[in-house]
């Protein structure tokens, strides 16, 4: 009989964690995916308050704009493909893929993902810098990367596979 209740409680754990791992990784995919289509609205669902304002604001008022609409199409469709998903702790996970686009064969990019209100939203705010010449200052992502150094084991490394 115990054993039994051991072996529910278990499965039930194991279950658990697969829509968790579910949810984290669809809305990686939508996060991600909009920001690879230029789809700066479509993010916002996706995002930490924090990335909405410091980030999305950004993008759809300063860095959308100056683009070339013709480096925008020439840049579409992106194709993403997710290799792992590290639980970094129980709020907060890396999601590492790259996408493909007509313009650049690969982009290996990490999305840092946290988990607000039951809820996992990509965490991605930027420094703010001057848009100068084309360029702007990089999305911050040193605090992911100490975090990931920091943890002892990751609770969990999800292999998702290659292209």
């Amino acid at each position: 009989m115990r054993k039994t209740v051991l072996l529910l409680l278990a499965a039930f754990a194991v279950l658990a964690s697969c829509g968790h791992d579910s949810a984290l990784k669809n809305n990686a995919i939508q996060y991600a995916q909009a920001m690879a289509d230029y789809d700066i609205d479509r993010a916002y669902p996706y995002a930490t308050p924090e990335t909405q304002t410091l980030t999305l604001d950004y993008f759809k008022t300063a860095l959308i704009p100056a683009l070339d609409t013709a480096y925008i199409a020439s840049n579409t469709p992106a194709t993403l493909y997710l290799d792992s998903i590290i639980h970094v702790s129980d709020t907060q996970a890396a999601v590492y893929f790259h996408k493909k686009t007509p313009i650049q064969p690969r982009v290996n990019c990490v999305l840092d993902m946290r988990l607000r209100n039951g809820q996992w939203l990509a965490h991605q705010p930027i420094k703010h810098a001057p848009f100068i010449g084309g360029a702007v200052q990089a999305i911050d992502t040193a605090g992911l990367e100490q975090n990931i150094r920091q943890a002892s084991a990751p609770t969990k490394i999800i292999p998702l596979g290659r292209s």
